[in-house]
């Protein structure tokens, strides 16, 4: 049994090169062999973009996960991330959050929102932009509710609202939307 303690006094660089991602990160991460469990605490400085704070906890092969993430603002513009085989470009946005998600074994829970506001995204293989002015992520009784207004892809127009609900024998997703052209 041991218990790994990874102390990050002064911001170090993060690059994660498969998932295209590379920021200054300072904090905590523990990981305790006993019960295979990793915990984080963690903030990172997106040189002059903005801070993003980061907690994390969970048990390895166990149903236990708690996530927090907070920003004031984070400018997304001129950010490159891979998601999977896909590189995804924001031209331009900002992102928001004071979500927390918590799964235990017998319940899950959130509390807080997240927002992605004036968002311009280039996906790989794609032609056209998407665009967003607001697309916004918030917890209400124990349901996780979005919203987006103007999502457009060329002329290509949507809005839509999306309920994802926790702790329900069935979590039947509900999401509401329409379509449309621009200038059609």
């Amino acid at each position: 049994k041991y218990e790994l303690n990874f102390k990050l006094n002064k911001y170090s660089i993060l690059h994660l090169k498969n998932f295209g991602f590379k920021t200054k990160v300072k904090g905590n991460v523990i990981y305790k062999s006993i019960n295979r469990q990793i915990i984080a605490n963690l903030k990172s400085n997106f040189d002059e973009k903005g801070f993003l704070k980061f907690k994390f906890n969970t048990k390895l092969n166990q149903d236990f996960l708690r996530l927090d993430l907070f920003s004031r603002g984070l400018d997304l513009k001129n950010s490159e991330y891979i998601i999977g085989d896909r590189k995804i470009s924001f031209k331009k946005g900002n992102f928001k959050s004071n979500f927390k998600f918590n799964k235990l074994s017998t319940q899950t829970f959130c509390k807080g929102r997240f927002s992605f506001t004036n968002l311009e995204i280039k996906p790989e293989g794609f032609s056209e932009n998407i665009s967003s002015y607001s697309t916004s992520f918030f917890c209400k009784d124990n349901n996780l509710i979005s919203n987006s207004e103007n999502l457009n892809y060329g002329t290509l127009t949507s809005n839509f609202n999306l309920n994802v609900p926790f702790n329900k024998s069935s979590n039947n997703i509900d999401l509401k939307g329409s379509i449309g052209y621009i200038n059609s």
